[in-house]
């Protein structure tokens, strides 16, 4: 943390005030929580909540551009990385950003063709709601439809899986 001298204004007694600069101390908060998010990643490679915490990092710090570039830098390194898309779709929904609808729906064709229903789920909810957000209110529909019929198969599929382990 960077700290800066102030004069006192005459009318105080203390002859000089120590006060935190705000623009770096938020900048070096963001940092470090950026970088907590990327060592739970790096630890987690497949935890969706990994993933998250970028978006929700950028939402918290406002530092849209920096969450953006992160998560741009682990698609370019592993383009099939549907979850650090997802995160990205996301962070680009808040900002009401025309590409979000074409990364949700390259997150969706990804996870369902890997069979991965709890991510398409995800990913066709996070798209009716950006598409809500811009008013496209039967779009928005159609994908909720999309989405519970995927969640179904999900919990189709857990009932199956704890019943075979009894």
């Amino acid at each position: 943390m960077r700290l800066t001298r102030m004069r006192a204004a005459p009318f105080m007694t203390a002859g000089a005030l120590l006060v935190a600069a705000p623009g770096r101390i938020a900048a070096a908060d963001a940092a470090g929580a950026f970088a907590a998010c990327e060592a739970q990643i790096a630890a987690q490679p497949q935890s969706r909540e990994a993933y998250r915490c970028l978006h929700l990092t950028a939402r918290r710090q406002s530092q849209w551009d920096e969450g953006r570039r992160r998560l741009q830098a682990m698609l370019a390194r592993t383009p099939a990385n549907e979850w650090a898309r997802l995160a990205l779709a996301g962070l680009e929904a808040d900002l009401a950003r025309p590409e979000a609808e074409p990364l949700f729906r390259q997150a969706i064709e990804a996870f369902a063709k890997a069979g991965q229903m709890a991510g398409e789920v995800r990913a066709r909810l996070g798209l009716a709601n950006a598409l809500a957000r811009r008013g496209d209110l039967a779009g928005a529909d159609a994908e909720l439809a999309l989405a519970n019929q995927v969640a179904e198969g999900v919990n189709t599929t857990k009932s199956a899986f704890l019943l075979a382990k009894r």
